[in-house]
């Protein structure tokens, strides 16, 4: 099988970006990022001095006004859950099974038609209340619906069983597809190449393929992930990147560079 690298070209797109914010919500602070910058507030809690800052994002001036604000949850993990067997009375019973729940959450889901899979995390309702009390537009979800979507939207790129990685500052995500189905998926946080392989690897003999049965996609390429993708390549042969449309000329300094050049 052939080894090498899909860049994908952008496709033609009119619409304006200049006019959004996402805002990214972390266990540590926030990180605030427009098409022209990036900027990382830290902190544990919504305090005086975040609102400040959310204040001056939002009111700044009446130019400076943003159209559309995306609120993105990185601060917990994301559950899925097979549609067919979900029910909204019963979100307390899911979660209790997956994760601790914050005594400052609430608990709220997103919905994937094309797999038909809901996506349940947490929220902090005292920074989503405020954004929908003083923005014009507001979505919120969570970074791996984020992920999930634009793997979707560029499945039929790839052939065969498809194995998705996606790298972050502290942590990395792995998507596996059976042909264009889903099957799995689980977040590891990132040490070292050896653990990352470790990891991986293991994700991959659950479904006891060979490896020329599988791709691997690395979404995006970025220069502090380059020594994992070079200890993967040591293992697989059918190894590809997907490019994103638009690049984010401050994207490497965010946590999750892909996502945030995949929201510009």
């Amino acid at each position: 099988m052939e080894t090498g690298q899909l860049f994908l070209m952008p496709e033609k797109n009119n619409s304006s970006h200049t006019n959004s914010l996402s805002i990214h919500s972390y266990k540590n602070g926030f990180s605030f990022c427009t098409s022209e910058s990036i900027d990382f507030q830290e902190t544990i809690s919504f305090n005086e001095e975040t609102r400040h800052i959310f204040e001056s994002l939002l009111h700044y001036s009446p130019e400076k006004q943003y159209d559309d604000i995306q609120w993105i949850c990185h601060d917990g993990p994301c559950l899925f859950i097979p549609k067919p067997l979900f029910s909204e009375s019963k979100l307390k019973e899911y979660w209790k099974f997956f994760a601790p729940k914050s005594s400052t959450s609430k608990l709220v889901y997103d919905q994937n038609e094309v797999q038909k899979l809901i996506l349940m995390y947490e929220e902090r309702p005292l920074v989503f209340d405020y954004l929908k009390a003083h923005a014009k537009s507001v979505e919120r979800t969570h970074y791996i619906k984020k992920l999930f979507d634009c793997i979707l939207q560029k499945l039929s790129k790839y052939l065969g069983n498809k194995v998705y990685i996606h790298l972050s500052k502290d942590s990395f995500d792995v998507f596996v597809f059976k042909g264009d189905q889903f099957e799995l998926y689980n977040t590891f946080e990132l040490i070292s190449e050896e653990t990352f392989l470790y990891y991986l690897f293991f994700i991959v003999e659950q479904m006891k393929w060979n490896p020329d049965e599988f791709s691997m996609i690395f979404m995006g390429t970025f220069e502090p992930f380059r020594k994992y993708y070079e200890a993967t390549k040591s293992y697989q042969n059918a190894i590809f990147f997907l490019s994103p449309e638009r690049e984010h000329k401050h994207s490497e300094e965010h946590p999750s560079p892909f996502l945030v050049n995949f929201l510009i």
